[in-house]
């Protein structure tokens, strides 16, 4: 079957238009790709945001597909470059045709890259600022530009004033249907904006992020592993990210 073969150039590499590349926005489908920076990995493996030399799109037809357990689901070219470390955690890297042929023949031993570290700068909020940001994406309603935040557990409750005090926020508390506590408060900072540039974390600002989150929503499973839920996607992929960058292999489930 024929489809567009799309590619960010630099090194030869060759994937289908359904391709996501990640953004300092987020996610975005490569098909759609409209001349802002992208994510860069390097050999060390960091990554950073740039503009890419070229931008290429061209007909193809002698597709492999990439599919695991473990969340890697991918089309790429028989001439896409792929990078991946060998038995020593050293970086290689061989044409998806020559992969493929290994694998058939004897298996191919390779451990592809899910996981970096990110160059970002990091956001100009404090440690408290973005812990309550991780609570106003969890629990927040918005209303005439104020948050309103409604908890019934004494730990949730107590959390969220530890963190207003610690932000400098002043609130309101009020008590709602079955003795539910709202707080209310303008936020000291542009909540949309917040969202929209949370991909732009330093890699210290992650792991209290991260720390947060699981307060928040986290669910640890018998084997070891953490779950999230929500029902956002775009957030989804935000959580995704920082664990990959934190060394964690992570995919994301639809239910």
């Amino acid at each position: 079957m024929e489809r567009n073969l799309i590619a960010f150039c630099g090194f030869e590499q060759c994937v289908d238009e359904e391709t996501e590349y990640l953004t300092q926005e987020g996610w975005k489908k490569i098909k759609y790709y409209t001349g802002e920076p992208i994510a860069i990995y390097t050999k060390e493996g960091n990554i950073y945001f740039d503009y890419p030399q070229r931008y290429i799109k061209a007909p193809a037809t002698n597709w492999y597909y990439i599919n695991s357990c473990h969340g890697i689901n991918q089309r790429v070219s028989e001439e896409h470059n792929i990078y991946y470390t060998d038995s020593n955690n050293e970086l290689k890297h061989s044409l998806m045709c020559d992969i493929y042929k290994e694998h058939t023949e004897k298996g191919f031993e390779g451990n592809f890259i899910t996981t970096f570290k990110t160059m970002s700068f990091g956001l100009n909020l404090t440690e408290a600022e973005l812990r309550l940001i991780m609570v106003i994406k969890k629990e927040g309603t918005f209303k005439n530009n104020k948050i309103y935040i409604k908890l019934n557990e004494d730990n949730k409750v107590q959390r969220l004033q530890e963190l207003l005090i610690q932000a400098k926020v002043s609130y309101e508390v009020t008590i709602g249907n079955k003795n539910t506590l709202i707080h209310s408060f303008y936020p000291p900072f542009n909540i949309k904006k917040c969202f929209k540039e949370l991909w732009m974390c330093s890699q210290e600002q992650m792991k209290f992020i991260m720390d947060e989150l699981y307060f928040w929503g986290g669910h640890k499973r018998s084997n070891g592993s953490v779950e999230y839920y929500t029902s956002d996607k775009q957030f989804a992929d935000f959580i995704q990210l920082i664990h990959s960058c934190l060394g964690y292999k992570t995919f994301i489930r639809e239910y």
